[in-house]
């Protein structure tokens, strides 16, 4: 885990792909839900710091990033403690780092053991909960 990584992060996948509800480091009862796949894979948050803050710079990296001519904006700055101008908040990044190691590893073990396409589909699509 990260250096900044709380003891204890509470983590839980729930309904959509990508989906999850987060534990609130301030106020133990509260969680978060996050959504890695919003925002071109950026992730959104239903926390007050990513409401407020994260999102609003993420809005003014984008609208600098399309002044300065680029094709394909991709406006984003790692949450790290301390750090200004980041586009997303911690929940995110945990939820992200969880998801690499956890859902991406099986992602990769999925296409080991199932090298044909049928077969890799079908388990894709159950480790992603796509309907059929």
């Amino acid at each position: 885990m990260p250096k900044n990584t709380p003891d204890v992060i509470r983590i839980k996948e729930v309904g959509a792909f990508g989906e999850y509800h987060v534990g609130s480091h301030s106020d133990p009862g509260k969680y978060h839900t996050v959504n890695l796949s919003e925002r071109a894979g950026s992730g959104v948050c239903t926390c007050e710091y990513f409401q407020f803050t994260a999102s609003k710079n993420y809005r003014l990296q984008y609208e600098a990033a399309v002044l300065a001519g680029e094709k394909k904006p991709r406006p984003f700055i790692s949450y790290r403690k301390g750090r200004v101008g980041c586009t997303e908040c911690k929940h995110i990044f945990y939820t992200r780092e969880h998801f690499i190691k956890f859902r991406l590893r099986q992602l990769f073990e999925t296409f080991a053991n199932h090298p044909t396409p049928e077969q890799f589909s079908e388990s894709l699509r159950v480790l992603t909960h796509w309907p059929k």
